[in-house]
């Protein structure tokens, strides 16, 4: 790419893992200039040969990490003469980025009218065009209120959210009960009155002044029921010339408002297709998803992305890079030479719900009529990773061209209803922890359980269940929460736990080895430093604790056998599960108790009775989470699940049914 300083030192910042995706070869020069990368382990399949340096980092979301990153890249290539950050989540860090290093290129006050949802809508409004009634809200009283004059269900969405992201489509008053127990948010969301009619999308490039190259495409099915409900997601080209028009005028408008520099554009509308008007839903400054730039590149030969990174290149920009000298693309979106008159369209179908997995069989759809004329899924015995499946990980993508928009929506329709993917499950899913400090193996943040108030009332049940004095096995003990208030009660107890930041803030000193009698300790705790499912003590107990809900999302057999060797012949093993109801009710959640801010989001249930979910955590300013799968083991499960391991259910020590007293069998 010309019109860059001689050896200009280029840094990238990669989210995406398709290789197919973004050509940066072919947008900078790799032996003319220096391109160093910023992206994560995934991200690397995409960096092509020739980088100067790959930085890799573990969250591109975390600005500091990132920083750092192109810090070390300026100190050994030199200040980096270009950014370029062209996935939507990374758009404000390579604003951020180019201001800190004075590079040319977008800025933040000219991206933010594209990321920030409420001045994006306000703005577009201002400009006297339609856009569905909106709010800015931090509490749910505001969204009742407006739902109340706009009518249910309305759509609530966090400000910077990406595509469906979050979104959330809101039936009845119950809902925001659900969502939001504690009747705040943790963020501010935009609440919108919900639009019936179809979704369109228009992607190309706005000049400043003038729509350029552009295609104007409705989607087949949607992009929230995509992420929220495992529907099949597609879209397909218009070509009904009045609709053409009226889009074009509404989209040109709606961008004059948001931007007065070239972009590269997703714009996404509502169209009454009787009467051709339109009203704005939300527009991004980058390339559309899924299939929109490859459909591009093979069936209309304009690069979407190459001319996306001329404009953060701050390189001339004023029609989409073509592929071949031969073919247009005019102002209309009509394009020229050959294949003209071609209406594309593009379908992904959604990754299995159950994750991780092992891909056991798919079917083509290939050489079908209508069916597509390229498709892409994962081969046999590939793993799919746990990972956001939304539109980066899918089970199948599959790219369409014909005569005429009905024909190829035809095509994505059978195509969505015939093809199949069959996979076998990858367990046990291993929980996944963040946040400041030590996160133990199990994903366990140490910091934040070693900063929450003793577990008195956990410490109470186990002590009205067991001898006075009885001596207590407690397996994964973590920080001491129970530990501490046991030994006040008068327990001797040994505290197992693989992780040894655990145990040593547990007692302020180093754990010993597994094998236990040698454990550091105080007189009352002696600790043992092992997994749970090794540990094997020469000694039994009076009780043996399994505590904070291990059996509801590991597998639970080895730890029951571990309970079941370490107990007295007349002993009790107390076990702590997740309330059954759990599994019914859960869904976004925010709630507030002894100073700990708690919050669920990305609730999926993959099947009956198996729940994924992320569990945040707040004290003050800083924030952890934990995501993992949680599996129901309900009342007429106890039986065969203690059976199985040499124990008996004996009986519950709690009205809510969380605490199992079982007994050896």
């Amino acid at each position: 790419m010309t019109g860059l300083p001689h050896s200009a030192h280029v840094v990238i910042v990669n989210r995406w893992s398709r290789a197919d995706f973004a050509d940066y070869a072919r947008y900078v020069d790799h032996r003319e200039h220096r391109v160093g990368y910023v992206t994560t382990a995934a991200g690397r399949a995409a960096v092509p040969a020739g980088a100067a340096e790959v930085v890799q980092v573990t969250d591109l979301d975390d600005p500091a990490e990132v920083r750092t990153a192109v810090a070390a890249l300026a100190e050994r290539h030199g200040a980096p003469d270009r950014i370029v950050a062209m996935q939507e989540l990374d758009l404000l860090t390579g604003a951020a980025l180019r201001e800190e290093w004075g590079c040319p290129g977008p800025r933040t006050d000219q991206v933010v009218p594209f990321r920030d949802k409420y001045t994006m809508a306000t703005r577009v409004s201002q400009a006297g065009l339609a856009v569905p009634r909106f709010e800015r809200v931090t509490h749910a009283a505001p969204v009742r209120a407006f739902a109340g004059a706009a009518g249910w269900p309305v759509v609530l969405k966090p400000l910077a959210g990406r595509g469906a992201s979050g979104v959330l489509r809101l039936e009845r008053p119950a809902d925001l009960d659900v969502l939001t127990p504690a009747g705040s948010f943790e963020e501010p969301y935009l609440v919108q009155e919900f639009n019936p009619h179809p979704t369109y999308h228009v992607d190309g490039l706005f000049t400043g002044e003038r729509l350029a190259d552009h295609r104007v495409s409705r989607y087949v099915n949607n992009c929230l029921a995509f992420r929220a409900d495992g529907v099949p997601l597609g879209s397909v080209e218009e070509d009904d010339p009045r609709l053409l028009r009226s889009v074009a005028e509404f989209t040109t408008r709606a961008l004059a408002a948001l931007t007065d520099r070239p972009t590269v554009f997703h714009l996404e509308l509502f169209v009454d297709r009787a009467t051709g008007d339109c009203t704005f839903l939300e527009a991004a400054a980058r390339a559309g998803g899924a299939e929109i730039p490859v459909l591009w590149r093979e069936s209309h030969r304009g690069d979407l992305l190459a001319t996306l990174a001329r404009t953060q290149l701050d390189l001339p920009v004023a029609e989409v890079e073509s592929l071949d000298e031969g073919v247009t693309v005019d102002e209309d979106g009509d394009v020229g030479g050959e294949g003209a008159g071609e209406v594309g369209g593009w379908l992904i179908v959604p990754a299995p719900r159950l994750r991780p997995c092992r891909i056991t069989g798919s079917s083509s759809m290939l050489d079908r009529k209508d069916g597509p004329y390229a498709e892409t899924f994962l081969p046999v015995g590939r793993v799919l990773p746990w990972t956001d499946p939304y539109h980066q990980h899918v089970g199948g993508r599959f790219r369409f061209r014909g005569p005429s928009s009905d024909a190829v929506e035809a095509g994505i329709r059978a195509t969505a209803a015939d093809f199949r993917m069959t996979v076998a499950p990858e367990v046990p899913r291993s929980p996944r922890g963040t946040g400041p400090g030590t996160i133990a193996p199990d994903g366990s943040a140490v910091d934040f359980f070693a900063a929450l108030p003793p577990g008195t009332g956990t410490a109470a049940v186990v002590h009205g269940a067991i001898p006075e004095r009885g001596s207590v096995l407690e397996l994964g003990a973590g920080a001491g929460r129970v530990t501490h208030p046991l030994v006040a009660l008068g327990h001797r107890v040994v505290a197992v736990d693989e992780s040894a930041e655990m145990l040593a803030r547990l007692t302020g000193t180093s754990p010993g080895p597994a094998g236990g009698a040698g454990g550091a300790g105080t007189r009352e705790v002696e600790t043992v430093l092992a997994r749970i499912e090794d540990l094997r003590l020469d000694r039994t107990f009076d009780a043996v604790l399994l505590l904070s809900s291990l059996v509801n999302y590991v597998s639970r057999k080895p730890l029951l056998d571990a309970c079941r060797r370490h107990v007295a012949p007349h002993g009790a093993v107390i076990v702590q599960r997740t309330n059954p109801a759990f599994f019914e009710e859960v869904g976004p959640a925010e709630w507030e108790n002894r100073g700990t801010r708690f919050r669920n989001y990305d609730v999926e249930r993959l099947d009956d009775g198996i729940v994924s979910c992320t569990k945040e955590y707040r004290i003050g300013e800083r924030t952890w989470t934990f995501s993992g799968v949680f599996h129901h083991l309900g009342d007429d499960e106890l039986p065969d699940v203690l059976g199985a391991s040499g124990l008996r259910f004996d009986r519950f020590l709690d009205e809510r049914r969380t605490y199992v007293l079982a007994r050896p069998a």
